[in-house]
């Protein structure tokens, strides 16, 4: 599943293209390569492909198809004059049709306890509204690469936060693939096209 939905700077290039005309550089295709080296090093441990996890590989890359879409579609729709004005509808849209979706699987649609509340309103604030309106602002203003590529930084986060509340050691392909997506984001964003003036010179 890491391994998957971490190839998304190698789709986005294409996702980009496709709805804003969104070139990638040389620069930005080194910086991928490097990237995708450490994301490849970090999953290749536990990679399997077998008839038992076919339909759950095929269910990740569908994500990981659907997150390109999404990063894109942030792009393409930058001429709000506010981003609350774009991102609070999706949100909206979104809890509902994860409302829908919790009734036709037949799970509860109410939180049993008080720690469950907690944990709900806890991933509402902190993953999306904090953390998705700050990855729909930087599709806005920044090249689409250079925002798929700083997204692999998750798993350095969860390893982090690993440590300190679990307890669990990363195991030595984390600290390579670290390095390796930090080189490669280093090269992505040097000497990176200004988005603005991309669209004034696509507009002209």
């Amino acid at each position: 599943a890491t391994l998957i939905v971490n190839i998304l700077p190698a789709i986005m290039p294409l996702i980009m293209w496709m709805l804003v005309r969104e070139k990638v550089t040389g620069r930005e295709l080194l910086g991928t390569a490097i990237a995708l080296l450490g994301v490849i090093l970090l999953g290749w441990e536990d990679l399997q492909a077998s008839a038992e996890t076919f339909r759950g590989d095929v269910s990740c890359f569908i994500s990981m198809i659907f997150i390109a879409l999404y990063l894109g579609l942030g792009r393409k729709n930058n001429d709000f004059a506010d981003l609350w004005l774009y991102v609070v509808p999706i949100y909206g849209i979104s809890g509902v049709l994860c409302l829908i979706a919790t009734a036709v699987a037949g799970e509860p649609l109410l939180p049993a306890n008080a720690t469950e509340w907690w944990l709900l309103l806890g991933l509402g604030a902190i993953p999306t509204v904090l953390g998705h309106t700050i990855l729909n602002y930087s599709i806005q203003t920044m090249r689409g690469q250079i925002v798929s590529i700083f997204n692999l930084g998750q798993f350095i986060f969860a390893g982090i936060l690993a440590y300190f509340f679990f307890t669990e050691i990363p195991v030595w392909s984390f600290y390579i693939a670290t390095v390796f997506v930090l080189i490669g984001a280093l090269v992505v964003i040097m000497e990176a096209p200004d988005v603005a003036k991309e669209e004034d010179h696509a507009e002209a």
